[in-house]
C-alpha cells in the first residue's frame, strides 16, 4: 500500500499509479518521436527550392479521407471506453471492434496509396521524408491495432468487471490508440 503524504493545504495525496506514469511517459516519447520526424519535414522543405520536387505527384483527398478515418476511431475507442466504466462489457467489445475494423481500413488506404505513388524513398528528400513519415506512422497504427485484438479477449474472459478492469487495460489502450484525449 503506498503511504499517503500531505498535500497543499493539509490535504492527503496518493503517489500517482505506475501505469499512468509509464502511459505518461510513454505517450511523452511518441510526441518527441513524431515531432522530430516533422522537424526533419519542415528543416527539407525550408531548403528546397521546390517543395514537393518537379515530377513527385501527391494525391491529398485520398489520404485525407483515411486520415478522417483514422480520426473517427479515435471517438469510436472513446465509446468503447465510456462502455466498460458503465460495465457494458458488449457494448465495449462491440465499439472495440468497429475502432479495430477503422485501423485496419486506415491501413489499406495507405498501402494503396503507396502503391499508386510515383516515387520511391529513395527518389528524392521528399520521397525519403515521406516514407519514413506515413511508414512509421503506419507501424505505429498496426501496433495499436494487436492492443485492440487483446481488449475484446480479455473482456471475454473476464466474468467480473471490477474496478481495476475498467481502468487501466482499456484506457491504457485507448491512450496508445488515439493519445491522451481518450482516456
Amino acid at each position: 500500500m503506498a503511504a499517503e503524504r500531505v498535500g497543499p493545504r493539509g490535504t492527503s495525496a496518493k503517489p500517482p499509479p505506475l501505469l499512468a506514469v509509464g502511459m505518461v511517459l510513454f505517450l511523452a516519447s511518441e510526441l518527441m518521436f513524431f515531432g522530430a520526424l516533422f522537424a526533419m519535414y519542415f528543416t527539407l522543405k525550408g531548403q528546397a527550392s521546390r517543395w514537393p520536387p518537379a515530377g513527385t505527384n501527391v494525391d491529398l483527398l485520398e489520404p485525407a479521407v483515411f486520415t478522417a478515418i483514422l480520426v473517427a476511431s479515435s471517438f469510436t475507442m472513446q465509446q468503447g471506453v465510456q462502455r466498460i466504466r458503465g460495465s457494458d462489457r458488449a457494448g465495449m467489445r462491440r465499439w472495440t471492434w468497429i475502432t479495430t475494423f477503422l485501423g485496419v481500413v486506415f491501413l489499406a488506404g495507405q498501402a494503396h496509396g503507396y502503391a499508386k505513388a510515383t516515387f520511391a524513398i529513395s527518389s528524392n528528400a521528399y520521397g525519403s521524408a515521406f516514407y519514413a513519415m506515413t511508414g512509421l506512422h503506419a507501424l505505429h497504427v498496426f501496433a495499436g491495432l494487436l492492443l485492440l485484438l487483446v481488449v475484446p479477449g480479455r473482456a471475454r474472459i473476464r466474468w467480473t468487471i471490477t474496478p481495476a478492469w475498467r481502468s487501466p487495460p482499456t484506457t491504457g489502450t485507448s491512450s496508445t490508440w488515439c493519445g491522451s484525449r481518450c482516456s
